[in-house]
């Protein structure tokens, strides 16, 4: 998996892309706010506010405030951030405000479900910094 910092300045952005395998390790961390610049009032969180995704068919994403693996099913719901599947364009007039730092640990999460045979994926993800 390949993960590219494509703005980082007021705003943020990531491209992920690569291939799922069955037997593939069930949690990534896609994105991790130690490797952007602070702003310069310090983190509080950030706000995604677009996404784009392309994926290979049956092959289903899910992206993670927190790693869903040590959390209880209680605690999934406000975990999830959202689920991807096939290809789609989303842009948020509020956006999705992750939770504060520092509760937060300044990582997003990816599961990938459906992987029985290698599939490749691309998302982009636009966010601003809080």
């Amino acid at each position: 998996m390949e993960i590219q910092r494509t703005k980082d300045g007021k705003n943020g952005s990531i491209r992920v892309s690569g291939h799922v395998r069955p037997g593939d390790k069930a949690v990534e961390v896609i994105l991790d706010l130690s490797q952007f610049a602070t702003p310069s009032q310090g983190w509080k969180g950030i706000r995604i506010d677009s996404a784009l995704w392309l994926l290979q068919e049956k092959l289903g994403i899910k992206l993670w405030w927190g790693d869903p693996t040590l959390k209880s099913n209680l605690e999934l719901d406000k975990l999830l951030i959202f689920p991807m599947e096939s290809r789609n364009f989303i842009k948020l007039e509020d956006g999705i405000s992750s939770p504060r730092v520092p509760v937060w640990d300044g990582k997003i999460y990816m599961t990938a479900v459906g992987a029985d045979t290698p599939k490749s994926f691309m998302f982009i993800l636009d966010f601003d910094k809080q």
